[in-house]
């Protein structure tokens, strides 16, 4: 709990003042976490995350994504969308994407607790559909959990219905042979 509530106030002090917030004005987002605050670099080269992107994406991997998402009170629900698309590789495809989402606050379906649609990653002939016409789970989850999965599951996050933002960090790393989404070595000052 301690380790949590010092991530919280690391983020809000180091990365609050360089947000932007997104088109839909629900979502406030830090990119490049890695050149603007220390507070993330422990999570990010855990042993055990690696692990499982070593797993997941072979032996080579990368850091691709370390933002801070932070939806706001009232943000609407995220559109479905898969975090693979955006390599231009023909379907189906090695898994090349895993997302890691830490929950710095807590996961509610009220707050926004991101939707999966398990299967999903699997679906190699289905453009991405959006509900009602797909079903989802939505991730309840406590502060200082961890949710996983292959970059071309479908996803989303949820509609904040309370008066409180919820923050989170997303973690994504990809197959070393493709290009980072954040390029970390000319987006780390060198000092």
């Amino acid at each position: 709990k301690e380790r949590g509530t010092k991530l919280r106030e690391d983020l809000i002090r180091d990365v609050n003042p360089i947000r932007e917030v997104m088109g839909d004005g629900g979502t406030v987002r830090a990119h490049n976490l890695l050149a603007k605050t220390r507070c993330v670099d422990d999570l990010v080269c855990d042993r055990r995350l690696i692990a499982i992107a070593q797993g997941l994406l072979g032996p080579l991997v990368q850091v691709s994504v370390v933002a801070m998402f932070d939806l706001l009170a009232g943000a609407k629900a995220q559109p479905l969308h898969q975090d693979d698309g955006l390599w231009p590789i023909a379907r189906p495809h090695p898994p090349i994407v895993m997302n890691a989402v830490l929950a710095v606050d807590d996961f509610r379906l009220e707050n926004g607790a991101t939707h999966l649609v398990p299967g999903s990653h699997s679906w190699h002939d289905q453009p991405v559909r959006q509900p009602p016409d797909v079903e989802t789970v939505q991730v309840e989850m406590k502060a200082g959990s961890l949710v996983i999965w292959d970059g071309a599951m479908w996803h989303g996050g949820g509609a904040n219905r309370t008066q409180e933002s919820r923050l989170a960090l997303d973690l994504n790393y990809n197959a070393a042979w493709l290009r980072q989404q954040e390029n970390q070595y000319i987006g780390i000052p060198r000092e």
